[in-house]
């Protein structure tokens, strides 16, 4: 297999987060799967991840074989329960590797208390208060004192794009996640 880095290729000077591409490099046609596959085909036994506990001390091992085979198990639950193209989330920083692959192998669901004990909601309520609880968090969002958000300095950036673009382009451009409203510059 053949690793080749760019730094050691071309003298560059970057000013922007980009760099034009060159056709004077031979670019494979390979996955991370296709390499890892490969890999784990020359190199099978041989270590390739050590998981470092909370505590900083050496947890599960695996070898490039284990790794491959993981990742492969992995993708053929995933392509069993969404279609083609689906847009999903995985949530194992936040659940931990052992609960995120349990929950996505057995589909075992979670209630509310729990979703809200590790962080995958921000509040769980009793199904007979979830109405008045959505109204209060209604209420409080609606008499939110305007120039709190309004003039924050991502508040003035949406403002200025708005002006910019178009009302429509602008949300858009929120909902999906391709402006920086912080540095008021489009992603």
């Amino acid at each position: 297999m053949e690793v080749v880095a760019i730094s050691a290729m071309y003298d560059v000077n970057l000013t922007k987060s980009y760099f034009q591409s060159q056709s004077d490099i031979n670019v494979m046609d390979l996955s991370i799967g296709d390499v890892l596959k490969e890999t784990a085909a020359h190199l099978t036994g041989a270590e390739d991840l050590v998981r470092i506990t909370r505590n900083g001390e050496e947890g599960r091992r695996w070898t490039y074989g284990e790794l491959f085979k993981e990742s492969v198990d992995l993708a053929h639950a995933l392509a069993s329960r969404f279609e083609k193209g689906s847009h999903i989330v995985i949530w194992a920083q936040r659940l931990g590797p052992e609960r995120a692959k349990r929950m996505l192998f057995t589909g075992d669901k979670i209630n509310g208390v729990e979703a809200e004990n590790i962080g995958l909601v921000l509040k769980s309520v009793p199904k007979v208060r979830l109405n008045a609880e959505v109204e209060l968090l209604a209420q409080k969002m609606a008499t939110l004192f305007d120039g709190i958000s309004r003039h924050s300095p991502e508040g003035i950036a949406f403002k200025e794009r708005v002006e910019k673009v178009s009302w429509k382009q602008a949300v858009g451009e929120r909902d999906n996640g391709t402006f920086d409203w912080t540095n008021n510059q489009p992603i």
